[in-house]
């Protein structure tokens, strides 16, 4: 079963995927059609509704009521940089002596992973990966309503990093969470997961559609670049300068010092930052906002 909130409701179904949300309407793959505002509802199985939950199942679907789940051996890997791209994993970071990688949950989906090192760079990408909503919500044109998606990755990915070691993760369709590596950090989110940062140095981030980046603190230089509805918010920090840009309903928060500042902001996008030393550079278009609280 998965899970869509969408105006306020919530539709249960099983069986099926999204094909399309336009405005309060949502398609299924097997056309099945559910409108939240209208409650005009085609199902091509069964339908029950509760207060605000709709359930909707395909017609011949069954669900079972336990995952298999496979797990591998860690492997240790001496190599000095993780990047990890395009997944449908959750992702898990930390620090600790060794390089190693390990990996567990649905057969199919460890299977489809692929874990591959040139002594230098441990890669992490899947061997094939099938069209689902995280990748085509930028297609949908979602644009009223709050949207959440609550399908768990069918997979786990555990790695430990040495201390500073650089980590890149994009394209990753599953929560990922990354500790204090006290490094660099790379980190592009497109689809609906939340990533969640410790403390680490010179940090690019960028949050399309729906993905909400949160980093306990970056020191060195910070990149941030929201699109979409995405947010990132950074809790503390103290950095040599800070490049920010946040478009159509993103925000972004920055709670620590900058040397410099260069900030724009534009459609309903805003963007506030504690305190810059020098003269920041603020642009503001649309009803775009950008603040900065030593330089009101």
């Amino acid at each position: 079963m998965q899970t869509l909130t969408l105006n306020g409701k919530t539709i249960e179904f099983t069986g099926m995927t999204i094909t399309g949300i336009q405005n309060s309407r949502v398609t299924f793959s097997d056309g099945s059609v559910c409108d939240i505002s209208t409650g005009q509802i085609t199902c091509t199985g069964d339908v029950s509704m509760s207060g605000k939950t709709i359930k909707l199942t395909a017609k011949g679907a069954l669900e079972s009521k336990t995952t298999p789940v496979q797990k591998f051996e860690p492997r240790v890997f001496d190599a000095s940089e993780l990047k990890i791209a395009g997944v449908d994993a959750e992702v898990e970071v930390a620090v600790g002596p060794r390089f190693t990688v390990a990996v567990e949950g649905d057969p199919k989906a460890v299977e489809n992973l692929s874990i591959e090192s040139d002594d230098k760079v441990v890669l992490i990408s899947p061997k094939s990966r099938p069209s689902g909503f995280a990748l085509s919500i930028l297609k949908v044109g979602i644009s009223i309503g709050r949207i959440s998606i609550g399908k768990k990755a069918a997979a786990k990915i555990i790695v430990i990093v040495p201390r500073r070691t650089p980590v890149t993760v994009t394209d990753v369709n599953g929560d990922v969470s990354i500790g204090d590596t006290e490094g660099q950090v790379t980190v592009a989110s497109s689809g609906v997961n939340d990533v969640t940062i410790g403390k680490v140095r010179d940090a690019s981030l960028t949050a399309e559609s729906v993905g909400s980046i949160y980093v306990k603190k970056v020191d060195g230089l910070l990149t941030v670049t929201t699109n979409g509805v995405g947010k990132v918010r950074i809790d503390d920090g103290d950095v040599s300068k800070i490049t920010a840009s946040a478009t159509s309903v993103g925000g972004i928060a920055f709670n620590g010092v900058a040397q410099n500042a260069e900030l724009r902001a534009s459609g309903v996008g805003g963007i506030d930052v504690h305190r810059v030393v020098n003269t920041p550079f603020m642009r503001a278009t649309s009803i775009g906002k950008v603040n900065v609280d030593n330089w009101r």
